[in-house]
């Protein structure tokens, strides 16, 4: 990811609408799914420390991340010490005693992601959990994508895949910000029609109080539908998987 690119996150990622509806709909999906504390947990590419707040009350918190400005934002936090690493294979962990594995908008930055899984399953314990979330569909393909130095976007297939593949059984797979689908679909269409436009700018802004708080709440609502529905498209998708007993 572009250092410019990375520094803009480190400054909205508490208050953007984007990165606190993926939170609350992570928090909704892990409180049907796993129990609270279930033990030790693992945050993998955990960027300047967002995500702590859903992930601690669920156990002993660790975490890894390879960008050394995100991992000094994180240890800033004082939630927990945030180790150098990255998949699949330059991670400071040993053993498989993780009751929960973490990888939030991850896999799509590396380019073996099978053998990333691998390794994921790997640190997991015996009917461990991991949740993912990862963009969906290489249609929607963008410069913010070149920007994040993604090698793709998947879809429900392709992650369920990729998933079974390492050995994971997939509990739970969703479409997600389903309700501003169309929005995303439209501004990525303009991004067509005019590439330039989509370039002017590699800092991503917080919009006014009243729209970030409505479009976060709209991503929230979402969430309290998982996991009883599961959405048919959306700009990105989650996945819940077990490591069989």
């Amino acid at each position: 990811m572009k250092e410019s690119l990375i520094r803009s996150i480190l400054e909205v990622e508490d208050q953007h609408w984007w990165f606190r509806g993926r939170r609350n709909v992570v928090s909704h999906v892990l409180e049907k799914f796993i129990p609270k504390p279930c033990g030790e947990v693992l945050e993998i590419g955990c960027g300047s420390g967002a995500n702590f707040s859903v992930l601690e009350p669920f156990g002993n918190l660790h975490a890894v991340e390879m960008d050394k400005v995100s991992r000094d934002a994180a240890n800033k936090r004082g939630q927990t010490q945030v180790e150098d690493g990255y998949l699949p294979d330059g991670m400071p962990i040993d053993g498989d005693g993780f009751d929960l594995v973490a990888m939030l908008d991850v896999l799509e930055h590396i380019e073996k992601d099978k053998e990333a899984m691998v390794a994921v399953k790997g640190f997991l314990a015996s009917g461990g959990h991991t949740i993912v979330t990862v963009p969906a569909f290489q249609a929607l393909w963008s410069h913010h994508d070149d920007l994040n130095f993604h090698f793709r976007r998947y879809s429900m297939k392709s992650l369920v895949g990729v998933l079974k593949a390492a050995g994971l059984d997939v509990l739970y797979c969703t479409y997600t910000f389903f309700t501003l689908f169309p929005m995303f679909a439209t501004v990525r269409l303009l991004e067509k029609i005019k590439p330039n436009a989509s370039r002017r700018s590699e800092k991503i802004h917080v919009p006014p109080v009243i729209v970030n708080d409505i479009l976060g709440s709209l991503v929230s609502l979402e969430g309290s539908f998982m996991p009883m529905f599961r959405f048919p498209f959306g700009s990105s998708l989650l996945a819940v998987a077990r490591k069989p007993l």
